[in-house]
């Protein structure tokens, strides 16, 4: 089985959220952390001459959900 694999743009993501659902999601996998039911590894980093790569992965068992959030910057 080959894994599925999604990209969301910002204009995706705006489309689907609201302000309440957000906060909603968030207290839920707050409440899911707090009771040890995720899965977070600490941020990674690859440093590079002129900036820097981060990665950040998770699982929340009761969303049946994981994500790996990539936050670049460069100066």
């Amino acid at each position: 089985m080959t894994p599925e694999i999604t990209l969301l743009s910002k204009e995706d993501v705006r489309s689907v959220l609201t302000m309440r659902g957000i906060v909603e999601a968030t207290r839920a996998a707050i409440l899911d952390h707090h009771r040890k039911r995720t899965q977070m590894v600490k941020r990674r980093y690859i440093f590079l001459d002129k900036g820097r790569i981060g990665c950040m992965a998770a699982y929340i068992e009761s969303m049946g959900s994981a994500g790996v959030k990539i936050v670049n910057t460069f100066h």
